[in-house]
């Protein structure tokens, strides 16, 4: 098996593909972040198209998702996804980007082509 990572900065695509309305579960890190970051954190989130900015897979299983959504005026939270089940996802970590932050600095070379 191989890990494969595709990043909407390679892989424009990405910005077609939507999740839905999806549930979501906290790991204890994810939900620390969430009170340390001041990030406000949902049981139920819309996963839409053009908010998936990274996919990680193990051959062809989705292994995690990295979705950025609207948090508020300055900032997008980005939230670091891992499948549970089709509509379930866990919450690994999150975190606040800057809505002017567009990777300038990525590093593509540990991304997949």
């Amino acid at each position: 098996m191989w890990t494969k990572i595709l990043n909407i900065a390679t892989h424009p695509e990405l910005a077609k593909y939507s999740l839905g309305k999806v549930h979501l579960s906290y790991t204890a890190h994810a939900q620390a972040r969430s009170v340390e970051k001041n990030i406000n954190i949902q049981a139920i989130e819309l996963i839409s198209a053009g908010s998936i900015v990274e996919i990680e897979t193990l051959g062809t299983a989705v292994t995690k998702i990295v979705a950025r959504l609207a948090h508020d005026s300055e900032y997008d939270k980005v939230l670091v996804l891992v499948p549970v089940n089709k509509v379930s996802y866990r919450v690994i970590t999150c975190w606040l980007n800057h809505k002017l932050d567009m990777h300038k600095t990525l590093n593509k070379e540990r991304l997949s082509a």
